[in-house]
């Protein structure tokens, strides 16, 4: 469902609590949430018009689909706020966008990621509606197949999707795993430009090394986005939990554990 509020105040640049407009959103197939932020990321905004995600679900799991306008109320600090537009989003396009960490840490759980991938695909795309992207990131971020709604062109790129070879570790000077600046490319060069339902799957053991964005970067640009962020952790044993798995939520998607002794 899609609430558009307007601040009472009347007043462009008031600033938001993320959990204070951004209502319990249901993980995609069925992902439980392990992890939860500490602390609200807080954005502003210059529009007095705010669009807020909601899903809704009963005491058994169950998505409650038949809701109108009427059965929502939001406030701030106290204070109505104007549901100026309503809308249900379940039947509209959804946009993804399939992030897939490639950096050396993943080397014995990639065919594990490419796996799950190709299931979500299965389970979720509807190729008359959905839309995909895939992107890998380690040393670099690299867009291995641009927005599509076609499934074999999805298992296609994935196909190759792949950690870095020994020829391509010797032509860079350092590693790395640009899992921030992954997330604000996405965010910024294609979600951007999206309407409707939108959202990140990062696969990744949420560890970031050599990015110029920060953290705050990365959730900052999915919230202005409009974009909801899922992440699932793939990692072998030993594993170390980046903090990924944790802000992330912030940017109102669930988070995830897979670990994958091997």
């Amino acid at each position: 469902m899609q609430v558009l509020l307007e601040n009472s105040s009347g007043r462009a640049g008031s600033r938001y609590s993320r959990r204070q407009i951004l209502g319990w959103a249901g993980a995609l197939c069925g992902v439980r949430s392990l992890a939860r932020a500490q602390e609200d990321a807080t954005f502003s905004t210059d529009v007095r018009v705010v669009n807020v995600l909601a899903t809704v679900r009963d005491h058994q799991g169950h998505i409650i689909r038949d809701l109108t306008q009427a059965d929502f109320s939001v406030s701030e600090n106290g204070r109505a706020q104007l549901i100026r537009y309503f809308a249900r989003e379940s039947d509209l396009p959804l946009t993804l966008g399939l992030m897939v960490d490639t950096s050396m840490s993943q080397q014995h759980v990639i065919n594990a990621e490419r796996g799950a991938s190709m299931r979500f695909l299965d389970q979720v795309l509807r190729e008359t509606k959905d839309h995909v992207f895939i992107m890998q990131f380690d040393m670099a971020v690299r867009m291995c197949q641009e927005l599509t709604s076609s499934r074999r062109k999805l298992e296609e790129a994935l196909a190759f999707v792949d950690t870095p070879t020994k020829q391509d570790l010797r032509h860079q000077y350092s590693g790395g795993t640009l899992l921030y600046d992954a997330v604000v490319e996405a965010s910024k060069q294609v979600m951007k430009n999206q309407s409707g339902r939108k959202a990140l799957i990062v696969l990744s053991d949420g560890v970031d090394t050599g990015s110029e964005a920060t953290l705050t970067d990365a959730t900052e640009a999915a919230l202005r986005t409009d974009t909801l962020t899922y992440s699932i952790l793939f990692s072998d044993a030993g594993f170390y939990r980046g903090p990924l798995f944790g802000r992330m939520g912030d940017a109102g998607g669930r988070n995830a554990l897979m670990r994958l002794e091997v």
